[in-house]
């Protein structure tokens, strides 16, 4: 076993054992730093009631993140269509990531309501930054005799995009999805604190109304699981479409 993966697990676990020594060790009061076992034990004491609330959250950050990407496609094949829009979607780019989006939060709340809807759409805001940057750049990364050929060929828009551009932008797709997998998580858990009654967002608010600290910290643990479990889905997923570049990579 290599040097890399065996400190793999070293690295949780030396994570624990410290939060477990500064915590008993400290004598810390158990509503300030609980120890990982009472966290532990907190979860358990009813679980579905934590993981129906993970779900929720869950599903908020992947129709958040599928929305993200759907929009981010389109973008760039508005930016590949035409040089006048690169322009334009960088300066809306920029607009809207100078934009305090936990601003928004309310008046997504107010548009679309308690549901599911405005969570998602915070998602799918917060996601789009990084996915059209990391999109944008992948777009350029074809060589420029294979679009010179396809023009040859006489090959249309949607040709050029489904057959050149889109494989070219794939490895970046995902680049850009692994990125915004953390600020999915935020996305998600701010639209909850804004006004919800599901999620994980919403059962941390109501943790931290009775000082149950230890639920707390389940919460946080709970949602650090999620996006670290959505963001090793989207590298097997990667390696699944993405074939090529692990079979060039092996050659």
């Amino acid at each position: 076993m290599r040097p890399v993966e065996l400190a793999k697990p070293l690295i949780p676990l030396g994570f624990f054992l410290g939060w477990h020594l500064l915590a008993v060790g400290l004598e810390i009061p158990p509503y300030l730093l609980p120890s990982p076992l009472a966290v532990l034990r907190a979860f358990l004491s009813d679980p579905r009631l934590f993981l129906g609330h993970a779900l929720v959250t869950f599903a908020e950050m992947l129709l958040g993140l599928f929305l993200a990407s759907f929009a981010s496609l389109l973008a760039s094949l508005l930016l590949i269509s035409s040089s006048l829009f690169e322009g334009a979607l960088s300066g809306f780019l920029v607009l809207l990531q100078s934009t305090p989006l936990f601003a928004l939060a309310p008046l997504l709340v107010v548009w679309l309501g308690y549901g599911l809807s405005s969570k998602v759409a915070m998602v799918a805001l917060v996601s789009f930054f990084p996915m059209a940057v990391s999109l944008m750049g992948g777009l350029k990364a074809h060589e420029r005799r294979h679009a010179e050929l396809f023009e040859l060929m006489g090959m249309g828009l949607w040709g050029r995009f489904v057959h050149l551009y889109l494989p070219a932008a794939l490895p970046s797709l995902f680049g850009g999805l692994r990125a915004s997998c953390a600020v999915a998580a935020a996305g998600a858990v701010l639209g909850e604190w804004m006004g919800s009654s599901r999620g994980l967002g919403y059962l941390m608010v109501q943790m931290n109304a009775r000082l149950r600290v230890a639920e707390l910290f389940a919460c946080i643990g709970l949602l650090s699981v999620v996006s670290l479990g959505l963001w090793s889905s989207i590298s097997l997923l990667e390696r699944r479409v993405v074939f090529w570049r692990e079979e060039r990579d092996e050659a």
